[in-house]
């Protein structure tokens, strides 16, 4: 997951698109329902065209490797949201990530017999916006000096990037934890983007600024200190405007139960 939103990948959302048949499909899967009783999910896309989802949920998967919010998933069997799946996949070579999720779209049309549609929806929305008037920033957000490009292409070459060191953010990535989120060479689409997972509602871009990058913002909603939507002014220097506006929506018209193998 998180090679993915550190590249920024762009997909459609709706699984029922036909450009899925088109792409190529892994060379060996295996999905077995997981009945440990455990809570806690994994998933990782690694080198290699390798896949593996670990005790994780159909509306979870749709969430976190379709880039959804919870509120953007409708519809569907009360199982979707319940059932525990564990996958492996295997794709021949090394896939882009971008061929990998239309990968897994085939993947899961076919295993889950998915049939959605995707609607617009009139929803409560947050605007990202400058919060000043001369358009200044606050303190921890800046433009990057980093370029991703050269970055990927060096790490590809020496077989994978060193994580960053412990509490710093990655340099072509977001970081998102409890109370902190922290970004390198990230477009402000990103950040909206990562606000969202945290307001609860779609945040969308409309500060105007291009480029990428740097920021981190720190926020305590439980105790003392700022709540997000004062640091997310004062450390930054934007603001979350409330308004509404529409929403993308996959809804799920059906799912089965696929065979385990």
């Amino acid at each position: 997951m998180t090679r993915l939103a550190a590249l920024g990948v762009a997909v459609s959302l709706a699984l029922s698109s036909p450009l899925a048949a088109q792409r190529p499909a892994f060379e060996a899967v295996s999905l077995k329902q997981n009945m440990s009783g455990d809570t806690g999910a994994r998933g990782q896309v690694l080198p290699g065209g390798r896949v593996r989802i670990t005790n994780n949920t159909v509306r979870n998967i749709l969430r976190n490797y379709f880039r959804l919010q919870d509120y953007q998933i409708a519809g569907g069997p009360d199982w979707i949201g319940t059932a525990r799946w564990d996958l492996v996949a295997k794709a021949e070579g090394d896939p882009r990530p971008e061929v990998m999720i239309e990968m897994l779209r085939a993947l899961f049309k076919d295993r889950f017999k998915l049939v959605t549609h995707m609607e617009t929806r009139e929803m409560p929305i947050y605007a990202l916006v400058l919060a000043r008037p001369d358009r200044r920033l606050a303190a921890q957000l800046h433009v990057s000096p980093t370029d991703c490009v050269a970055l990927e292409a060096a790490s590809h070459n020496a077989g994978g990037a060193p994580p960053p060191p412990p509490g710093a953010a990655p340099p072509c990535g977001i970081n998102s934890s409890t109370g902190r989120i922290q970004a390198g060479a990230r477009t402000m689409v990103d950040v909206a983007r990562a606000l969202s997972q945290v307001t609860g509602r779609a945040v969308v871009d409309k500060t105007g600024l291009n480029g990428v990058y740097d920021l981190e913002v720190n926020w305590n909603d439980a105790a003392e200190g700022p709540s997000l939507f004062t640091a997310v002014q004062e450390q930054l220097g934007l603001k979350l405007d409330a308004q509404r506006g529409p929403v993308e929506v996959l809804v799920i018209d059906s799912a089965q139960r696929p065979t385990e193998d």
